[in-house]
Parts: C-alpha cells; structure tokens; sequence
C-alpha cells in the first residue's frame, strides 16, 4: 500500500493515492494502463482490471520508478508459465529483490497483463492443482546459510491475487 500525506491529493485510475512523494509513481501507473474491463477466466472466474503494461506496472508498484514515472529498473520476464492454461505464457517477471526476489504475476492477454499479484521467494514453480482458473504454485525461501533449511510455500489464486497457504 502507499503511504499518503495530509497534502491535496489526486486520485488514479487504480485507487492509490497521489501525493508529493509519490506522484512518479502515480504517473508510471497512468502511464501503464492499457485497456479497461475485468478479464473473465474459464470457469467463470474473473480479475479485475484494467489490463496493464506489466513491466512498467511491475516497476511503478514496487517503487521501481524515477521522479518522471520511468522505470529505474526495469523488471524482466524470466519465466514462461501459463497461469490460465490458455496455452500461452503468462508474464511471470522478477520485479526486485531484497532478502528475497519479488515476482509480479500477470495473465497476459495480448500484449497487456492483467495483475494477479506478487509473490516473494527464491524459485518460483507451477504446482499440480489450480484455484479460481490459475495453476497453484511452489515457492522456495532463499537459503543464505550453510544451516538453514529451504522453506516450500504453496501459494494459490484467491479470487483476486495469490496467497500463501498456512
């Protein structure tokens, strides 16, 4: 969530709040959006839109961006999963990192991505199963020390992003 400040504020198109501090972000997400409309998944499922450009969504929601809403890192899509098992990859991009790696998940359609959240560990993978139309997955922690044992999350969709299970 962004944070906001008692100054006079815009409000977006995705809900967030424009402020000083937070305008480039506010204009990289304007600036992102590709289409309008909900995205109605076999099933019957649905997530809401609008559909965006991902990389440049990914980077405004993850503070990714400079003071002129450009992506200062520009996230890169390094998987090629299919989430809605329409038979077309999904934009699955790594969208930074700090003790873990952040992974933005969007069903794509055509060139613009519908967002279904973002998902933290070190690997990321399909899972067997699926929830609300998208394939569950299987996420591994990092393990930065000789002793430590690597954590497997299995995370679903919950009708609107993905969730970690208990």
């Amino acid at each position: 969530m962004i944070a906001t400040f008692e100054v006079p504020t815009v409000q977006p198109v995705d809900g967030t709040v424009a402020t000083p501090a937070n305008s480039s972000v506010t204009l990289a997400l304007t600036k992102a959006k590709m289409k309008e409309g909900d995205l109605v998944l076999k099933g019957g499922s649905s997530i809401a839109g609008p559909c965006w450009n991902p990389q440049l969504h990914a980077a405004a929601t993850n503070g990714l961006v400079d003071d002129d809403g450009k992506p200062s890192l520009d996230p890169f899509e390094d998987l090629k999963f299919d989430l809605d098992g329409d038979g077309h990859p999904d934009f699955v991009l790594i969208a930074g990192a700090d003790t873990e790696m952040h992974w933005a998940l969007y069903v794509r359609r055509g060139t613009c991505g519908y967002s279904v959240g973002t998902v933290d560990g070190g690997s990321i993978a399909l899972a067997a199963g699926s929830s609300h139309g998208l394939r569950a997955l299987k996420v591994e922690s990092v393990c930065r020390t000789l002793t430590c044992t690597k954590v497997s999350t299995r995370w679903e969709f919950d009708g609107h992003v993905y969730a970690a299970l208990p």
